[in-house]
């Protein structure tokens, strides 16, 4: 099972959010580039690294970071932020990123998922974040009438075959991982999940892998958790 560091980039800066709140943004450092080398060193097989730019602002700032980034370490890449079209999956693909990751996408423009996965079979996850069972889009501002698993098993017809589900409440703030519903998830859609949203404990973290056979495979932690040492 996967344990990914979750690197959110925002002004060429590192930082954490609360819940996805920007006024609650702690910056952990001004030099990314270090910071990720950091992780690399601690023992992470693998990266989340979401461009916030492009969330908000359907724009990314941090291009050129990327580049550098996929230049000088070694260890894949899942990447998202702002991506909604093919010409940007063929970019990002092209620049060495390993996984795209998709969002908002999935609802409003459903082909570009599918086209997507049929041209990158197995490189293309979408990310589902929910609240009280119902997904939210487009930065989590919107609260869509669509359930959790609905939208996963769209995505599934859609030729996705891994999803990133977040739990928006547990977010950020290391309560812990919504493990029940990510495995209810998994159970009902057969689709691989990794999950986000709190990771608080290397118990908690013994607890997921024991649903490995549900089809949970990796989990991401939060950048400034106190626990990462522990858990590598």
């Amino acid at each position: 099972m996967w344990l990914i560091p979750a690197i959110y980039l925002h002004h060429g800066q590192c930082i954490c959010l609360f819940r996805g709140d920007f006024s609650k943004e702690t910056v952990l450092s001004t030099n990314p580039l270090a910071f990720i080398k950091h992780w690399c060193s601690e023992g992470a097989k693998r990266l989340h690294i979401v461009d916030l730019d492009g969330t908000t602002k359907n724009k990314s700032y941090n291009k050129n970071l990327l580049k550098q980034i996929i230049s000088e370490i070694d260890v894949p890449i899942q990447f998202g932020g702002g991506v909604h079209s093919m010409e940007q999956i063929d970019e990002l693909l092209g620049l060495g990123v390993d996984f795209v990751v998709m969002g908002s996408t999935a609802v409003h423009k459903p082909d570009v998922i599918s086209a997507a996965c049929q041209k990158y079979s197995g490189k293309i996850i979408v990310a589902v974040d929910v609240k009280d069972g119902v997904a939210a889009i487009d930065g989590w501002e919107m609260k869509t009438n669509i359930s959790a698993i609905d939208l996963i098993k769209h995505v599934r017809n859609l030729g996705v075959q891994t999803v990133l589900y977040t739990d928006i409440v547990r977010d950020g703030t290391l309560l812990g991982l919504n493990i029940k519903e990510a495995t209810v998830l998994a159970q009902h859609t057969g689709m691989q999940l990794i999950v986000a949203g709190g990771l608080s404990s290397l118990d908690e973290l013994k607890v997921l892998q024991e649903h490995e056979k549900d089809g949970i495979c990796g989990a991401l932690i939060e950048s400034d958790s106190p626990i990462y040492r522990v858990l590598n």
